[in-house]
């Protein structure tokens, strides 16, 4: 079996999922944010806390675009403490939409260091009606 190589500062991983509230991890470097909605990211890749910070935000915009809204309002709830927003489930919709696949990484984490400017995420871009 190949070994796991972390690149990413162990003692910032668990920081941010003290920050995040976030469950565990397993040997395989999936960062499991929530085991009852079964919403993890891996994090193999990353190099540093903003790349780890994209990731989440694709895995929880995912994780929060479907399914019974109720049962995953406390992923929201922390996703808005930690980034510091007031995002709905709807803007999490349209995050999910145009921003999270892995070839948009980098767009990911340009929007959220412009401190996740929704506006910016025009639902007609996307193919569907204002």
């Amino acid at each position: 079996m190949e070994k796991t190589k972390f690149e990413l500062d162990f003692n910032e991983v668990i920081e941010f999922m003290d920050a995040f509230q976030c469950d565990f991890i397993n040997r395989q470097g999936d960062l499991i944010i929530d085991h009852k909605t079964n919403t993890f990211t891996n994090f193999n890749n990353c190099k540093t806390i903003k790349d780890l910070e994209a990731k989440v935000v694709m895995a929880v915009s995912a994780a929060l675009s479907g399914g019974e809204r109720k049962k995953r309002k406390y992923l929201l709830v922390n996703f808005n403490r930690y980034f510091k927003t007031s995002l709905s489930f709807d803007d999490m919709e349209r995050i999910y939409s145009k921003l999270c696949y892995t070839s948009k990484l980098e767009e990911n984490k340009q929007f959220i260091a412009k401190g996740f400017p929704i506006e910016e995420l025009v639902w007609s871009e996307l193919g569907v009606g204002e």
